[in-house]
This record gives structure tokens, sequence and C-alpha cells, in this order.
């Protein structure tokens, strides 16, 4: 069988979970069918406006420059909000990527077509799926399609821009994106922020956890706590405000536990106020970039997600529970669905400092045999988030909604 798979970014342009989500599936199908992957690419004159096929790793891969007035990739490093207003304008309404996405799935012909992240290849993609009559599942990975930027903090959610964004925005993309035979999202949160949106009237939704790579991580021992006397808690993600980077730094300060060690992994725009908070506190490491998780986490006690605005499903908590090591994080969006207080982790009340503080101390506080087991839980909650899992879960909802089988 063969299956067209699209997403704005892939390897080796990756940035977040949602690519690597992308890049396990790609890499799981490919197994068992003929897969091809159509991606994005950077602007190399004009020829790049043409799609140009190259294998890679066993995947036909065709990459285009969708026309705009700079790359997605470009986006990601902020540019004037004058000239990013402009690019979602283009990115939204692209009549080129309409016209290249109808173009290759003509000249494909598959059996079924998978999308992930569009923004940076065109909202016109489902339209050009749709005229080409080809049964579509989409995968949702954040609140994107509603609010541009994928980022809704809490305590803004009623604000005036906010409300005319979520009005304007999700209307325009809610009418291009249609009715999918199926849309699969990581959280219930996502599914019923949707659904409060009125999109996907006619789909077949389901929630699917996202998949981590597991490798053998599930069968490492994990230290158990206070083995050296001191506690370590570390964050591993985007070190920007959002994230709630500074919000924790706020309050490891104003704590002031001595035996208790924050090392952070990242790169963002607020890397220097990190760096001034490693230089001023013994306590905290940074560590910069992080491209093998697992052994950074190697003698962490507890990983923390500070989060100040809605997420879905953060690849980290997953990780963090293959390897046994319970998370600290905020009752927020999809993350309580997979947090349970006491149980594999310690949730707060988001953007609360003392909250915050309080999950620390009682996640500190826990004697060592009661540790053991928030690490069993923390492994056992992850131990069925496998890809093989995950297109099984793929191939029931294609059949019960269009008939087609992707998984085998």
């Amino acid at each position: 069988m063969k299956i067209v798979l699209i997403a704005s970014l892939y390897r080796p342009y990756s940035r977040g979970g949602a690519e690597v989500v992308f890049q396990m599936v790609v890499d799981e199908l490919k197994k068992h069918h003929d897969v091809v992957v159509v991606s994005t690419c950077q602007w190399r004159g004009f020829r790049s406006l043409i799609p140009r096929m190259t294998q890679e790793e066993g995947v036909r891969v065709y990459r285009f420059f969708p026309l705009n007035i700079f790359s997605f990739i470009t986006l990601l490093h902020r540019p004037p909000i004058i000239l990013r207003a402009l690019w979602y304008v283009f990115d939204t309404f692209s009549i080129h990527s309409y016209w290249v996405i109808r173009s290759l799935l003509k000249k494909e012909r598959p059996d079924g077509v998978m999308t992930h992240n569009l923004k940076g290849i065109g909202l016109t993609v489902p339209r050009a799926i749709a005229a080409s009559r080809i049964p579509h599942i989409h995968t949702v990975h954040d609140i994107g399609l509603v609010y541009p930027s994928g980022i809704l903090l809490h305590g803004e959610e009623s604000t005036l821009a906010n409300r005319c964004m979520a009005f304007v925005s999700g209307a325009i993309t809610r009418r291009l994106f249609g009715s999918p035979p199926a849309v699969i999202f990581a959280s219930r949160f996502l599914k019923d922020f949707y659904a409060r949106h009125a999109f996907f009237p006619r789909s077949r939704g389901a929630v699917i956890q996202n998949p981590i790579q597991q490798n053998g991580v599930l069968a490492r021992e994990h230290p158990s706590i206070n083995d050296d006397g001191r506690t370590t808690v570390a964050f591993v993600g985007q070190l920007e405000p959002h994230k709630g980077i500074e919000f924790l730094l706020r309050a490891w300060e104003n704590w002031g536990r001595e035996d208790a060690r924050l090392n952070i992994a990242g790169k963002g725009s607020v890397e220097a106020r990190v760096r001034q908070a490693a230089a001023r506190d013994s306590r905290i490491t940074y560590a910069g970039y992080c491209q093998d998780v697992p052994s950074f986490l190697a003698d962490t006690s507890f990983v923390i997600v500070p989060s100040l605005c809605y997420e879905n499903a953060p690849m980290i908590i997953f990780e963090s529970g293959a390897l046994g090591i319970p998370v600290i994080a905020p009752s927020i969006g999809g993350i309580a669905e997979y947090i349970e207080e006491g149980v594999n982790g310690f949730l707060f009340t988001p953007s609360d400092e003392r909250s915050l503080i309080e999950a620390l101390e009682r996640a500190t506080a826990v004697a060592p045999e009661i540790y053991e087991v928030l690490s069993k839980n923390a492994k056992n909650s992850v131990r069925d988030y496998t890809v093989q899992r995950y297109c099984e879960r793929l191939e029931e909802v294609s059949t019960e909604a269009s008939g087609v089988l992707y998984a085998r």
C-alpha cells in the first residue's frame, strides 16, 4: 500500500516533539508500505519552488519551498512582527502549495494521505487532498489552528486580543481544513479544545497517545532519591518565557533549599537569563542544548515542566516516564491526563509560584522506598506508548473512518 505523509518539517530540520512523532511513524510504516514523504526545504533559488525528489533511508522524499517571503525555519527565529503577520497570510492561503500537493498526489496516486503539522507548508493542503478524493488522516499536535502562534498563556484565555484571534483565525482554518475522515489527537484536552471551536464536525476523532523511543530504557534501573544526600531536579526544553523557565528560576531562588540541585538543558531567547542564574546560584547548572536526553537525566530525581501555556502532550513527560523519573508539572492542558498526584509525579497550580514550591517540597520529602514506587509507576504509565501500538491504533481508526488500512 502506498501512503503519502506530509509535514512542514522533516529531518534534518526537526525541532520538537511533533517532528519526532512524525519521524517515528515514517520509520514504522516504511517497514510494511511504500512510504512517500512531502516536506519543505530552504530557499535555493526559483528551482526550489518545484518539488525535488530524493531517496532518504528507504523513503522517497519530495521537498519544495512553499512560495512565501521566507521559510518556516526562518520564522522560528522570530523576525519582526509585521513580517511574521505577512508570512502567516501567505502560508494560510498558499495557492502554490495547493497546486504542488495536488500535482504530487496525482503523480503518486497513493491509497491514503497522513498529515501532521502543516504550518509552513501551507494550510491549503487539506483542500488539495480533499479535491484529490484520497482518504486523509490528520494528526493535531497543538492549538495552532485557532491561535497561529500555538501559544495560549494560562489566565489570558478571555483577553480581547485572544478572543478576536480565536474567532478570526479559527473561522478561516476551520473552513480550510473541513472534516478529514479521521483526526488524531494526543490528549483529550486537545480533542475537546477543537470540539469547542467547532472543528472537524464530521471527522472520526480519536485520542492516541504519542509514541516514544524506548529502545530498552524501560529496563534501566534508575537511582533512588537522595542516594547522594541531595535531590536533583532537571528541566529539558525550549528556553522561552511561555515554557516557564523564568518562572521556575524565580521559584527556585525563593525556595532556597540548599541540598537541591537544578540542571537545565535547552536553547532559546532567555538563555542569557539562565546563564546569569547559573553563575549566581551554585545550585543551578546550565548544560546548553541537549542531544542525549537519557544521559543528561542519568542522575536526575525529578523532571520539572513549569509551562505557563496550555500544553498538549510534552514529549519530555513520556521520555522521563520511560526512564522511571517522576515529573513535577502544572495541572494544565493535556499534562494532567498523564501525571497523577503522588502516583507518578506531582502537580501544581499553573503559574502559581507558591504552589510550585509546595510541589517541590512534597517531591523532595518522599522516602526512598516511596520514590521507588513513583519510579516504577512512571515506567508503567508509558509502557504501552510504542510506535507499533500507535500505528495499530491508526489502522483501527482509519478502518472505522474510511475503510483504509494504514498500519499493516
